[in-house]
């Protein structure tokens, strides 16, 4: 899949709900796998550090064991947990491809950083 590629607003493809959000983020993926993102807070000032504190959870992660749980629980409840194993092992992969990728970057740097900054036999000397 490929990273949010568009913005929109969609206010009439929300679903209703039974409360009243102060900030929201919503993400659909098209047929070409492009992410669309709706996203935004209601009010004042409150709301929108509701909004920044969600975009940080989301970015530590903190709310992914709370979003599985939730997966879990619909799948189990529509006679589908199969399919909730195949998801966990496709995050599991996608996960570590990540953590590869990254692990690899690093070492890149490290071989970077150990090599000398200027090369002796590249200082000038001056008579």
């Amino acid at each position: 899949m490929k990273f949010i590629k568009n913005l929109f607003s969609s206010s009439s493809a929300k679903k209703k709900k039974a409360f009243k959000s102060k900030c929201y983020i919503t993400l659909d993926v098209d047929e070409h796998n492009n992410f669309w993102i709706d996203w935004g807070w209601v009010g004042g000032h409150d709301s929108m550090l509701s909004f920044c504190g969600m975009i940080a959870q989301l970015n530590q992660g903190m709310l992914l064991n709370d979003m599985l749980e939730t997966i879990e629980s619909k799948c189990i409840a529509d006679a589908r947990p199969d399919e909730y194993k195949i998801l966990l092992e496709t995050l599991n992969g996608m996960f570590d491809t990540i953590n590869h990728q990254e692990r690899g970057q690093i070492e890149e740097m490290k071989k970077q950083l150990s090599s000398p900054l200027i090369k002796p036999t590249q200082v000038m000397k001056n008579d």
